[in-house]
């Protein structure tokens, strides 16, 4: 796996295709693993980048781990790979990381796919995490892997998934977990939502318990080139609860796809976003409508 260094950090990385780049931001106790399925298929026509992120994966964690340090380290990471622009998919804490890197450069993604995430939690972010911190040092980051992987994973997911996210979790340290966990669920970044000013889309399963569509729908009114996609009869489209199946009408959605359309959005008809498989076309509430291509 290759790596870069950024400051005091070095950052393990996965770099696969040739094309406009994409850059994926995985989410918290994750790693780029998340993305492998998406990586296969999203590489056949970008060229695609998901990094380790500070705290998590291979990757080290020399300073603290915040969405802002995590943003300043892909800014960075980044500017050493080349890549000056990208479009860019986060998910869960992708999103807050995202935010953060459009604030420190505009320039620097292209669009954006925000997916199963929130704007701010409020009071109920800083008490979600106040509860997560006390059951982590009541039982220990490895038996808190195991019981979020239960919660958190669908039946019908692979088992190797189950693995890997309990893997994954239980491999973070658990001061850094914790850091960070505190850092996503006490986030505000509504102002940098306000002031984008590049197409964003907004996937969330209509199911999702944990960030539910809501707080999906909170962002689209918030981003002025907003586009909204909820996935029905879906407990949610989140990576980790069942990764790989990251999708619109079950096929993978990069930020382009081989078919453009038009997408109504909070201030009108926007061409933007297209979609494998699928062509958006024009609705009603701002949620997009697709039709097969």
């Amino acid at each position: 796996m290759p790596q870069v260094t950024v400051g005091a950090e070095t950052l393990h990385y996965v770099r696969k295709g040739e094309g406009e780049p994409l850059l994926l931001v995985h989410s918290l106790g994750t790693a780029s693993w998340l993305w492998e399925e998406q990586i296969a298929r999203w590489s056949q026509r970008f060229d695609v980048i998901a990094f380790d992120v500070r705290g998590h994966g291979a990757s080290t964690h020399n300073g603290t781990v915040t969405t802002r340090a995590i943003a300043r380290d892909i800014h960075l990471a980044m500017e050493a790979l080349g890549v000056a622009r990208a479009h860019a998919v986060g998910i869960s804490m992708g999103r807050p990381i995202l935010s953060r890197l459009y604030a420190i450069d505009p320039a620097a993604i292209r669009s954006l796919v925000i997916a199963d995430s929130f704007a701010t939690q409020g009071a109920a972010g800083h008490e979600r995490a106040r509860v997560l911190e006390s059951r982590i040092t009541s039982i220990g980051i490895e038996a808190f892997a195991q019981v979020y992987a239960d919660e958190t994973i669908l039946p019908s997911t692979l088992l190797r998934y189950h693995r890997a996210l309990r893997g994954s979790i239980a491999a973070c340290d658990q001061d850094a977990y914790i850091e960070a966990l505190r850092s996503v669920f006490t986030e505000d970044v509504r102002d940098i939502l306000a002031g984008m000013s590049i197409p964003v889309l907004v996937v969330v399963g209509d199911k999702d318990n944990r960030t539910p569509p809501a707080l999906s729908e909170a962002i689209v009114a918030l981003v002025p080139k907003a586009a909204y996609r909820r996935h029905s009869r879906r407990r949610a489209s989140c990576q980790s609860r069942q990764p790989g199946r990251f999708s619109c009408g079950g096929r993978s959605v990069p930020p382009l796809g081989r078919c453009r359309g038009e997408t109504t959005t909070r201030d009108g008809r926007v061409r933007f976003f297209s979609f494998s498989g699928r062509r958006c076309s024009r609705t009603q509430g701002g949620q997009t409508k697709g039709s097969r291509s």
